[in-house]
């Protein structure tokens, strides 16, 4: 059964990207689960464009996937040894389901892509973007990680664990709920680091803004901050680096919650 629904999605995503391809519509796939009644896990990954996911109350992963090519690229170009050139509009991506297990991934291509993903609210969400707008989620709850080089990440109303990394963008994300014992990070190369947390969150906090400013509404208890070394060492080769961030206390303290951008600012809100 499960070799027909495979091979059945396979048939339907081959004859969907040429019509993707062709006219820039839209498409839907329902992709079946192992076992509904079990936490889910997806993992996403775009070359070019934006992943959102979003939980809704259904037992199944709902995937819309959309090609948005570049308009200049359908101009007429230069001919190439007296050849015409015809506007390539080509992309792929793939969906497979394991175990409770989303793959989703897209061919390399100058075709942007455009996935919305909705899931059960019980799901982990792993996203990966590397050129486009943004990666970002919504309403779930599980152990997220969500990562991007040339774009930002957005996470609300989400509930569990974060980690999120990005190079040129902003980081928001708001935990309606926390794991009491589980370490998160959130960074930004070039962007704003803004995380809202519950009032009751009890955690150590290392912040670090190279050329930007921390803000909060938290009671933060700051810590002395002595600059740590780590050295490393291999064969003949030898490194060491010293790193001073800043240190504190919500409430008691708890897991280390880890902020830091290069160039911008740090602001850590309590969920009003």
């Amino acid at each position: 059964m499960r070799e027909t629904i495979m091979t059945a999605l396979i048939c339907t995503l081959l004859s969907a990207g040429l019509a993707l391809a062709q006219g820039g519509e839209t498409q839907s796939f329902v992709v079946p689960l192992s076992d509904p009644s079990q936490p889910v896990v997806l993992e996403a990954s775009v070359m070019m464009g934006s992943i959102s996911v979003s939980a809704y109350e259904g037992s199944e992963v709902q995937v819309e996937v959309s090609f948005e090519g570049d308009p200049d690229d359908d101009e007429e170009g230069e001919e190439r040894e007296g050849l015409t050139r015809i506007p390539s509009h080509s992309a792929g991506v793939t969906i497979e389901e394991k175990n409770n297990k989303i793959e989703i991934s897209t061919d390399w291509s100058n075709e942007e892509i455009y996935i919305k993903v909705k899931v059960p609210v019980r799901t982990s969400v792993h996203l990966d973007g590397l050129n486009g707008e943004l990666v970002e989620i919504d309403g779930v709850t599980g152990q997220h990680e969500l990562s991007h080089t040339n774009g930002g990440i957005k996470a609300v109303n989400v509930r569990g664990s974060v980690i999120a990394d990005t190079t040129n963008g902003d980081v928001v994300v708001e935990l309606l709920e926390i794991d009491p014992d589980t370490p998160m990070s959130f960074s930004s190369f070039n962007g704003d680091v803004e995380v809202t947390l519950p009032a009751s969150t009890q955690a150590d906090l290392r912040m670090k803004s190279g050329q930007g400013d921390i803000y909060t509404d938290f009671d933060v208890q700051l810590q002395p901050s002595q600059p740590r070394v780590t050295r490393e060492q291999e064969g003949e080769g030898f490194r060491v680096r010293m790193e001073k961030e800043v240190l504190g206390k919500i409430g008691a303290g708890g897991p280390e919650f880890r902020f830091k951008t290069f160039n911008g600012d740090i602001i850590l809100r309590k969920l009003q």
